[in-house]
């Protein structure tokens, strides 16, 4: 009878392990911003042997919490991982975020804030007396 009942808890318990085990998200996402073309460079990190299946699906870019974006994927372009961009029009002090699923489960999230243009600093001009 325990053996029967201990068969049980784990083929209730295998699925989950699994799905688990199988759940792997990207493993580095690099997030660039230019304000110029208002266009965001995503670089995503998630290797594959089977990138028709096993791949990165989907994309949610958002701006300050907001969703502004939400991006589908058929495949994975590499079998390192994938890059893109996406046109988005941030302000510098907003924060973009962008949180990548995969096929098989599991997700990662990266934020980058967006800095004030550096402007060079005045040159005062100085009268000479000759």
């Amino acid at each position: 009878m325990i053996k029967k009942i201990l068969l049980c808890v784990c083929l209730m318990v295998m699925p989950a392990g699994v799905s688990l085990v199988l759940a792997n998200p990207p493993s580095a996402i690099e997030l660039a911003y230019d304000t110029t073309a208002q266009q965001l460079h995503v670089k995503a990190f998630h290797p594959s042997d089977r990138v028709d299946r096993y791949y990165l699906h989907r994309m949610l870019v958002s701006i300050d919490g907001v969703l502004q974006q939400e991006i589908f994927f058929t495949r994975q372009p590499y079998p390192w991982g994938m890059e893109t961009d996406v046109a988005l029009a941030a302000k510098p002090g907003q924060t973009i975020s962008v949180e990548l699923f995969c096929t098989q489960g599991g997700s990662k999230k990266e934020d980058l804030l967006i800095k004030a243009a550096k402007t060079p600093p005045k040159k005062e001009l100085v009268a000479s007396t000759n």
